[in-house]
Protein backbone atom coordinates (compact mmCIF):
# COMPACT_ATOMS: atom_id res chain seq x y z
CA UNK A 1 0.00 0.00 0.00
CA UNK A 2 1.12 3.52 -0.72
CA UNK A 3 1.09 6.08 2.12
CA UNK A 4 -0.14 9.64 1.65
CA UNK A 5 0.69 12.01 4.50
CA UNK A 6 -1.52 15.04 5.16
CA UNK A 7 -0.09 17.82 7.32
CA UNK A 8 -3.42 19.60 7.85
CA UNK A 9 -7.13 19.34 7.13
CA UNK A 10 -6.81 21.75 4.21
CA UNK A 11 -4.58 19.24 2.46
CA UNK A 12 -7.14 16.47 3.07
CA UNK A 13 -9.91 18.66 1.61
CA UNK A 14 -7.81 19.53 -1.44
CA UNK A 15 -7.01 15.88 -2.06
CA UNK A 16 -10.61 14.70 -1.72
CA UNK A 17 -11.83 17.47 -4.04
CA UNK A 18 -9.17 16.57 -6.62
CA UNK A 19 -10.07 12.86 -6.63
CA UNK A 20 -13.85 13.06 -6.42
CA UNK A 21 -14.35 9.33 -6.91
CA UNK A 22 -12.81 8.70 -3.47
CA UNK A 23 -15.71 10.39 -1.65
CA UNK A 24 -18.60 10.90 -4.10
CA UNK A 25 -20.68 14.00 -3.32
CA UNK A 26 -18.09 15.42 -0.91
CA UNK A 27 -18.79 18.92 0.37
CA UNK A 28 -17.14 20.69 3.26
CA UNK A 29 -20.55 21.54 4.72
CA UNK A 30 -21.69 17.90 4.72
CA UNK A 31 -18.46 16.66 6.32
CA UNK A 32 -17.78 19.59 8.66
CA UNK A 33 -18.19 17.63 11.93
CA UNK A 34 -15.80 14.91 10.71
CA UNK A 35 -13.33 17.51 9.41
CA UNK A 36 -13.37 19.31 12.77
CA UNK A 37 -12.68 16.03 14.59
CA UNK A 38 -9.85 15.26 12.17
CA UNK A 39 -8.43 18.75 12.70
CA UNK A 40 -8.50 18.30 16.48
CA UNK A 41 -6.87 14.87 16.17
CA UNK A 42 -4.14 16.25 13.90
CA UNK A 43 -3.52 19.15 16.30
CA UNK A 44 -2.92 16.61 19.09
CA UNK A 45 -1.13 13.83 17.19
CA UNK A 46 0.44 15.41 14.11
CA UNK A 47 0.03 14.50 10.44
CA UNK A 48 -2.58 12.03 9.22
CA UNK A 49 -1.42 9.14 7.03
CA UNK A 50 -3.82 7.41 4.66
CA UNK A 51 -2.97 4.24 2.76
CA UNK A 52 -4.27 3.27 -0.66
CA UNK A 53 -3.80 0.74 -3.39
CA UNK A 54 -2.97 1.95 -6.86
CA UNK A 55 -2.99 0.05 -10.09
CA UNK A 56 -2.60 0.70 -13.77
CA UNK A 57 -4.96 -0.56 -16.44
CA UNK A 58 -3.63 -0.71 -19.94
CA UNK A 59 -5.66 -1.47 -23.00
CA UNK A 60 -4.84 -2.03 -26.61
CA UNK A 61 -6.79 -2.37 -29.81
CA UNK A 62 -7.12 -5.90 -31.15
CA UNK A 63 -5.03 -6.64 -34.20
Amino acid sequence: MIPTVFADVGAVIGFVQAVGWQVPGFTIADYLPQLRRLHDRMARNGPFTAYSHRFLLQGHAPE
